[in-house]
């Protein structure tokens, strides 16, 4: 009964548009409303769609075409692999969106949106990440009067990243965002302007100089009516009088100039400066890049290594993100790739931990190919996949049987249940 009284009102509110001689909006508005959102393309098994809130503030260039700052909060759930656990995403996005509105009825108009935006957000309570998103969609507004109306849209968003469904194997996610609100638009002033009223008579351009009149032979008024001429003492003061003025002027006038000169001098100065510390920063970044050498490299990993080995997890995987980025084509990348596995693992973060161990496998001449498969077998375990820790154990002993994990591979192999770490 609630909901027939709610579309009863909106019915009425809308037919009672039409009272108004015209839909002015102002050049602001501001917004919010709830949201449902979900991920539509990714690797997890099952994705399950959640809900969350967003605030829009607008400005309007014309009836047609709006900018629009959007920030919402969404969560939505995953689940990554079979028989595994499920994972709930938090996510905090905002993005710019470009808005074309057609105005098919006076109160009752559609629009489409594209923009671009970001992202951050934490799977299953991990460390937070952040990603860039592309979006387009629809939607359509019912306006209940002047400054109001109520929205329903809906947006797909494409991501930079691979991983707010709680699996990173190197592509692209992507999700969806359905809203509905209310808006308010600032009203414009419609109060016409009052003119002033003309002026006869001589215009005021055309006056002659007011201290032109000191030098005029002004006649003085006697009792009786009769003029009397200025003397020369007169004449000569006043001359005096509108030379001064017209030195006062001219002063004025050169000062503005030299006020106007020296803000274009400090315009120009700073902008040299801004130029000459991006150049400093470009050269500081090239001696930089010039002065890492292998050692260096070699340095960084046993850096790397060391703070694993003293359960420094976060500092050693930092680093190691670091040489991945720097060095992406280097001999020991594979190696790199197996460490961030080993130290995802240590943390307990075991899904990250599979996708990392599954990349070193495509390197075929990794020497860590037998490391990586023994711990995706020792993975799988944590994660209550019997089948697929067995499977990875059972490559290991087939394609590397001179391998020094082979025997740790038997011994994991315990279908039945999960050996003691």
């Amino acid at each position: 009964m609630k909901f027939k009284i709610f579309y009863c009102s909106l019915l009425f509110l809308g037919l009672t548009t039409n009272v108004f001689s015209q839909n002015k909006k102002g050049k602001w508005g501001f917004g919010a409303g709830g949201t449902m959102s979900n991920v539509t393309a990714s690797e997890a098994v099952q994705n399950s769609a959640g809900f969350g809130g967003e605030g829009i503030i607008s400005y309007l260039f014309n009836d047609k075409f709006s900018l629009n700052l959007v920030t919402g909060y969404n969560k939505f759930s995953s689940t990554p692999l079979a028989n595994a656990a499920e994972l709930s995403t938090s996510l905090i996005s905002s993005a710019l969106t470009l808005e074309y509105e057609m105005k098919l009825m006076q109160s009752f108009r559609p629009f489409l949106s594209l923009g671009i935006g970001a992202h951050n957000y934490t799977v299953g309570g991990s460390d937070r990440f952040s990603d860039g998103e592309g979006l387009a969609g629809l939607g359509t507004r019912f306006y209940l009067g002047k400054r109001s109306a109520i929205y329903v849209a809906g947006l797909f968003k494409y991501t930079t990243g691979d991983a707010i469904d709680g699996l990173d194997v190197g592509g692209t996610d992507l999700y969806y965002n359905v809203s509905a609100g209310v808006q308010f638009f600032r009203g414009k002033n419609n109060t016409k302007k009052i003119d002033e009223p003309k002026v006869t008579g001589t215009p005021f351009d055309n006056m002659p100089p007011v201290d032109s009149l000191l030098v005029e032979e002004l006649a003085e008024v006697e009792n009786d009516g009769t003029a009397v001429p200025l003397t020369e003492e007169e004449k000569r003061s006043a001359a005096e009088h509108e030379l001064e003025f017209s030195l006062t002027l001219k002063k004025d006038e050169l000062m503005e100039k030299l006020s106007s000169a020296e803000q274009e001098i400090n315009k120009l100065r700073n902008e040299i400066a801004d130029k000459s510390k991006q150049i400093e920063n470009l050269e500081r970044a090239q001696q930089n890049t010039e002065a890492v050498n292998p050692d260096k490299i070699q340095g960084l990993y046993a850096n790397s290594l060391a703070l694993f080995n003293k359960r420094k997890y976060s500092e050693a995987s930092q680093i190691l993100e670091e040489l991945l980025q720097l060095y992406p084509n280097h001999r020991l990348k594979s190696n790199f790739i197996y460490w961030t596995g080993e130290n995802y693992y240590a943390r307990k973060k075991y899904f990250q931990a599979a996708a990392e161990f599954e990349k070193v496998l495509g390197f075929p001449h990794s020497v860590k190919r037998d490391d990586s498969l023994l711990m995706l077998g020792r993975t799988y375990l944590q994660l209550g996949d019997i089948s697929a820790a067995n499977a990875n154990f059972e490559r290991l002993i087939v394609e590397f049987p001179r391998s020094e994990f082979k025997q740790k591979a038997e011994k994991y192999m315990q279908p039945q249940s999960v050996p003691a770490e």
